[in-house]
């Protein structure tokens, strides 16, 4: 996925039709949760904060995220660029964030309260930005170390 633009690609020709897909019907690839960033990380994350966001398949998410406002004039589903949309997940979910160099690092805490990742409890993940890091974590937590993404994103 890396290696692919970020952004997505819309299909004109018969766009009505594609709009009535369901997620089945597109190519997937395996992507480790540790690297998503761009526009997969912010399908990640609507696929747990907002699933009912496809139900018109990914065309529509693709152009509602780039033509539709929050009502602030700040576009939907662009979570990893928005402390508006991301900062209620950070504040809820996230229980540590730290600066490590020129990364960033972000955990959640298990149920006892700690972290140990090498016991299995808890999640980290590590991004360029807060943002990035924080939901790389979430999306860890929900979903795990890997995730299905559509092959266009």
């Amino acid at each position: 996925v890396d290696s692919r633009p970020s952004s997505c690609t819309m299909n004109t020709s018969g766009a009505a039709s594609s709009y009535s897909r369901t997620m089945e019907q597109y190519d997937m690839a395996i992507v480790k949760t540790a690297t998503l960033s761009g526009i997969a990380l912010d399908y990640a994350v609507t696929l747990i904060k907002q699933p009912d966001a496809f139900k018109y398949g990914v065309e529509d998410w693709c152009q509602r995220r780039r033509h539709d406002s929050a009502g602030s004039g700040e576009y939907v589903y662009r979570w990893h660029q928005s402390w508006m949309q991301t900062g209620p997940i950070i504040s809820l979910e996230i229980d540590y964030i730290e600066r490590d160099g020129d990364v960033f690092q972000a955990a959640i805490y298990g149920k006892d309260g700690h972290f140990d990742l090498l016991g299995g409890v808890g999640f980290s993940a590590v991004g360029e930005t807060i943002l990035i890091a924080a939901l790389r974590c979430y999306v860890a937590s929900k979903l795990g170390d890997v995730i299905d993404v559509p092959d266009s994103l």
